[in-house]
């Protein structure tokens, strides 16, 4: 084996073990590689498919939902999710999500409605409230049509978690 391959192999592994994903710093901590080594490895594994960037959290993980699966490509255009989320709204007065399948897990897209979990938690904090929307209804909508075994992967990867004590 190439002593280039060593730093992907070891990278891999260790995003494998942490499956919420590290951040640059932490993997070259970790690993202790230097950070041009670690940021090469990643590009080499994002280009073969196995690793994604999760601009949300700024961390690297293994792709979403696995490698090998093809994801379909989501619309960069927020205006477009919330026009499509609200039309649900008015039309059936109860909450609603659209959630997309990215590389780096389920994504919050947009939510419209006036019952349970608010997307922007904080008004100066536009971040959604989850990013893998575990707890969320439109996430358990979601996760019902995928295949089976996608189903258990996204559950071994994203464990449920309560977000408070009543959850």
């Amino acid at each position: 084996m190439d002593s280039r391959d060593i730093g992907p192999l070891k990278v891999l592994k260790l995003l494998y073990f942490n499956p919420e994903g590290l951040p640059l710093a932490e993997i070259s901590r970790q690993l202790e590689l230097s950070s041009r080594v670690v940021r090469r490895a990643l590009r080499a594994l994002e280009a073969e498919g196995f690793t994604a960037f999760d601009p949300m959290s700024r961390r690297y993980l293994i792709r979403y939902p696995h490698p090998f699966v093809d994801i379909p490509q989501a619309v960069d255009d927020p205006l477009f999710y919330q026009e499509l989320v609200d039309a649900v709204f008015a039309r059936t007065h109860l909450r609603a999500y659209v959630l997309s399948v990215r590389p780096w897990g389920l994504h919050l897209e947009a939510t419209s409605g006036h019952q349970g979990q608010r997307l922007w938690p904080f008004p100066w904090n536009r971040k959604p409230a989850t990013a893998h929307a575990h707890a969320s209804a439109g996430g358990r909508a979601i996760l019902a049509h995928l295949p089976e075994e996608l189903v258990h992967g996204h559950l071994h990867r994203f464990p449920p978690k309560p977000f408070t004590p009543l959850t």
